[in-house]
């Protein structure tokens, strides 16, 4: 079975994946992706800690900095109801298009 690799757009032919996780921290320690009891493709966290300096976390922004808030579409001034409308209706649209181009091509 072809399924998705470890890596972002890498694939692997596998029928067994081995997963190993720390259920405290709650991350995946180690992955073994297996073909007929072959292992082919292997990620292992090493050396992990939780000995780790909060602040190394803290964002702090340069002074004058705007902070928007309320999501990608927030600083447009439309609802969210309007945004849905209009990608609704630019969907139909581009149903109607992609369906005349078909049955034009589709006479020649």
């Amino acid at each position: 079975m072809l399924r998705q690799g470890l890596l972002q757009g890498a694939s692997a032919v596998t029928d067994e994946i081995e997963v190993t996780v720390d259920t405290e921290l709650a991350i995946t320690l180690r992955q073994v992706w297996s073909c007929q009891g072959h292992p082919g493709l292997r990620s292992e966290l090493s050396s992990v800690t939780t000995d780790i300096d909060p602040d190394a976390f803290l964002m702090h922004r340069p002074p004058g900095a705007r902070i928007i808030t309320g999501g990608l579409l927030a600083e447009t001034g439309v609802s969210p109801g309007e945004i849905a409308l209009h990608a609704a209706k630019a969907a139909a649209k581009l149903a109607v298009e992609i369906g005349r181009r078909w049955i034009r091509n589709s006479r020649r």
